[in-house]
């Protein structure tokens, strides 16, 4: 589907009037806005602004097109972005898109787009294709690119992550939520990451069976902190580790134990019941999750 938004490219007068206009429809709203206004904040006689506009409401289309044009699309940006090896994805992603959305100009418009969607069903239309589409999209294949990293529902975890930005930015910011119930930024964040727990080179797609770890000899899922080193580093229960001592290795659990220990996490089981399937300590297992977010 070809993109929406016309590609008209006005006059520096006819620039001028839409900048103007724009800034009286996010401050007055649609109702509240005049071309009589329109014109005085731009300096022109209201003949001028009617030259380039016919009525209000193509004043109020060109105005909101331009807006999205020059504003929203800043969020293609997100497919060239490069991972950073020191944050989680979600994290790196939730941190731009707050610098994003904690603007108070793009929250007023959104609020204007909600506002007037019954009066204008059609550019409701080509904000949700143009713009928040797009978001979608964008944070998706972020998601799923980025690092190695694999989210599950990568693109219900964009929604999720997009819709509570725009509601906390409109509460903050428009609601006057933040005199009486202030949150802070790093705490938001924090919330955020844990509905998205990536698992490093983890494939949702594997089937959980054939990726536990055994031990060599009895067959068992239950690990040893220490195990038997023959070339690369295996580990055994705890059980035969107690047999062959010889075996014990100082250097604690494996990635691949941990990583088994997230994905059970991962899959909806709790620390306690991690420990009785793994044998690795609940705590040690909270710790690992801690450190995924």
């Amino acid at each position: 589907m070809e993109n929406q938004l016309e590609h008209w490219q006005p006059p520096e007068t006819a620039e001028a009037i839409l900048e103007a206009a724009m800034q009286e429809f996010l401050e007055n709203g649609y109702a509240s806005t005049s071309m009589d206004r329109v014109a005085v904040a731009v300096g022109v006689s209201k003949a001028t602004v009617y030259k380039y506009f016919q009525d209000k409401e193509r004043l109020f289309t060109a105005a909101i097109q331009r807006f999205v044009r020059e504003k929203l699309f800043n969020f293609q940006d997100l497919r060239s972005l490069q991972p950073q090896p020191s944050l989680t994805v979600p994290r790196l992603t939730i941190n731009l898109l707050y610098r994003v959305i904690d603007d108070q100009q793009l929250v007023r418009f959104i609020v204007l787009i909600l506002t007037e969607s019954g009066r204008f069903p059609n550019l409701a239309r080509v904000f949700v294709h143009d713009v928040e589409k797009v978001v979608i999209e964008n944070i998706t294949q972020y998601f799923k690119s980025g690092s190695g990293y694999q989210i599950r529902e990568s693109e219900a975890a964009a929604r999720v992550l997009i819709g509570t930005l725009v509601y906390f930015a409109i509460a903050q910011n428009l609601l006057y939520r933040s005199d009486i119930i202030p949150v802070e930024q790093e705490h938001l964040i924090n919330s955020l990451v844990d509905f998205i727990r990536p698992l490093n080179n983890i494939n949702d797609s594997q089937d959980l069976d054939n990726q536990r770890i055994k031990c060599p000899y009895c067959e068992s899922g239950k690990f040893s902190k220490n195990g038997r080193k023959r070339g690369k580093q295996n580990y055994m229960c705890r059980d035969c580790g107690r047999q062959f001592v010889e075996y014990y290795s100082p250097k604690g659990y494996s990635d691949e134990v941990r990583k088994q220990c997230l994905l059970l996490y991962l899959n909806g089981m709790g620390f306690r019941a991690i420990e009785r399937e793994t044998g690795v300590n609940h705590n040690t297992i909270i710790n690992w999750v801690k450190q995924a977010l």
